[in-house]
């Protein structure tokens, strides 16, 4: 499973007009275009989903049904490279116009795209994946911040329903994470935070509603939101370790309990949940290497009868089960870790076996769903309803940046029912077989 990243850097911005101090917060008044112009472009086809693609989740056009925003990429045109004899060759190697896609929620159909400057070379050695581009959605505002290795980052803010760009600021450097900007128990809707790098003490805050940007005193915290996707600041590759967590984690108290002192990842609710004795009777693996493709390496041979997930009532604190993963039908998955959300606690599998929903109360099983064969998980998002789970196909050796080789997409997955909802780009589903799988998952 992937991971999660810490970036840096320093806060200088091309600044029209004063700048003023406010409270110890410095506030930079940034260019404004004089008019706003649409930067929408037609654009049908649906792109493959780029190597950080994990989407950002919101209702764009209003209709209830949550959509998603995903950075693509769409190869363009025959004319894109002048070598044929290499096109001949290769027809999955050229250059890709990386875009910011909308995708209907209910059909799958593209409501707008946002062209993202100019292709970059996908071509065989020479391939590279285009730069950071970070997307943050508030109440009906859509931000698209480029961030590049080196020099200032920018940002253009969109109407959230047509994609009409109504803004576009400039601000310091930001190697470090991007996320809802949090004073105290106060949120704000159309805040977000740009940490200037990794050790989280400052950065800058964009306000899509105001267009405006403020050097602040701040970090992010160790989780993110459904209505933001950031991107590792390294040199992408589908091998890039990312990790992103929706769920708090906080540590027991010592001594309060059989399991205090232990990590647990907490609902608002006060249910908080753990895997126990992941280490039981570890052995050395004498089974066949698990390909890398199937997400593998060596997989060490677990008693899973005496893994256990455990339920508590952090608040009242009490235990509401202890069950073992054997007992749920999950012989020899491996847990990754645990996500919790209002149905219960989401299980991660490594390699292919993919995540399966636990209910809260008891503890029982609701549903599980393997990846399709062949398939990693790279990263995903979590909403209420949702989750959008990025995947690669089977791996290529020479094209380790090239979405479209990698088979690169984004599986939309009912959390009530464990059923798919869509691929985007669409396509056929193999599911591997499992036997923990509770239900058959079928594209609609």
């Amino acid at each position: 499973m992937a991971p999660s990243n810490r970036r840096s850097g320093r806060v200088v911005a091309a600044v029209v007009g004063a700048l003023l101090v406010v409270s110890g917060i410095v506030v930079l008044k940034l260019a404004r275009r004089a008019s706003p112009r649409a930067t929408t472009t037609v654009q049908a086809e649906i792109g493959i989903p780029e190597l950080y693609a994990r989407p950002i989740a919101a209702d764009v056009d209003g209709d209830g049904v949550e959509d998603m925003i995903v950075v693509t990429a769409i190869e363009n045109g025959a004319g894109a490279r002048e070598d044929d004899e290499v096109r001949r060759t290769s027809d999955q190697s050229g250059r890709f116009d990386a875009l910011v896609q909308a995708i209907d929620g209910k059909n799958g159909t593209v409501l707008y795209s946002l062209a993202q400057g100019p292709a970059y070379s996908s071509l065989g050695a020479d391939a590279k994946s285009s730069p950071r581009i970070v997307l943050v959605a508030g109440k009906d505002r859509l931000g698209v911040a480029r961030v590049p290795q080196e020099g200032n980052a920018s940002i253009t803010i969109h109407e959230l329903a047509t994609g009409k760009e109504l803004a576009s600021l400039s601000f310091e450097p930001s190697s470090g994470r991007a996320c809802e900007y949090v004073s105290g128990p106060a949120r704000f809707p159309n805040r977000f935070l740009f940490e200037r790098s990794g050790n989280g003490t400052s950065g800058t805050v964009i306000d899509l509603e105001r267009a405006t940007a403020k050097a602040a005193s701040s970090s992010c915290g160790d989780y993110t939101t459904p209505n933001v996707a950031d991107v590792p600041a390294d040199s992408i590759t589908n091998r890039t370790a990312w990790e992103p967590r929706f769920s708090p984690e906080i540590e027991l108290r010592k001594g309060a309990g059989p399991y205090g002192g232990n990590m647990i990842v907490v609902a608002r609710s006060g249910v908080g949940f753990l895997v126990t004795g992941e280490k039981a009777e570890e052995q050395p693996s004498v089974e066949a290497n698990v390909p890398v493709d199937a997400g593998g390496g060596l997989r060490p041979k677990l008693d899973n009868t005496k893994i256990e997930l455990v339920g508590l009532d952090v608040a009242a604190g009490t235990t509401r089960f202890v069950r073992s993963l054997a007992s749920l039908g999950f012989a020899t998955q491996v847990v990754d870790h645990v996500e919790v959300i209002e149905r219960g606690a989401l299980l991660f599998f490594e390699g292919a076996d993919g995540l399966a929903l636990v209910d809260a109360e008891h503890g029982d099983k609701v549903w599980s769903l393997p990846l399709p064969d062949g398939h990693r998980l790279s990263s995903y998002t979590l909403s209420k309803t949702r989750a959008y789970l990025h995947v690669f196909g089977p791996d290529s050796e020479s094209h380790g940046v090239v979405s479209k080789k990698l088979g690169s997409r984004i599986l939309v997955v009912d959390l009530a029912t464990g059923s798919s909802v869509r691929s985007v780009p669409d396509g056929p589903l193999h599911h591997s077989a499992d036997a923990g799988s509770s239900n058959s998952s079928t594209e609609h």
